[in-house]
């Protein structure tokens, strides 16, 4: 068993080497600045939408103990929030507390 995800041989690799080397990959893929758990996210989004992959199966794959920590993984594209937002930014100058 490989007891780590990044790793040469299956010997742990270097911190300082592994963010420098993460760093250069994501600048050469057009992602720079993207951090590791950006991807977690993104994978936690995704395997919880897919039909058929059971949420202890994303669990395991992400590295996630408990049912919690999977769902604040999970990016929730709510069209409410979405919609509030925008209200908001249409009217930026409106006094606090002066409700309907």
């Amino acid at each position: 068993m490989i007891q780590h995800l990044f790793h040469r041989n299956g010997k742990r690799i270097p911190y300082d080497t592994f963010r420098k080397t993460w760093k250069k990959a994501t600048t050469e893929a057009g992602y720079p600045g993207k951090l590791t758990h950006d991807f977690r996210r993104t994978a936690a989004t995704r395997m919880d939408s897919t039909p058929g992959i059971s949420m202890s199966v994303a669990m395991t794959l992400l590295g996630h103990n408990t049912d919690i920590m999977f769902r604040r993984y999970i990016q929730k594209h709510d069209e409410r929030l979405i919609e509030a937002a925008e209200r908001l930014a249409t009217r930026p100058n409106e006094k606090a507390g002066s409700g309907r």
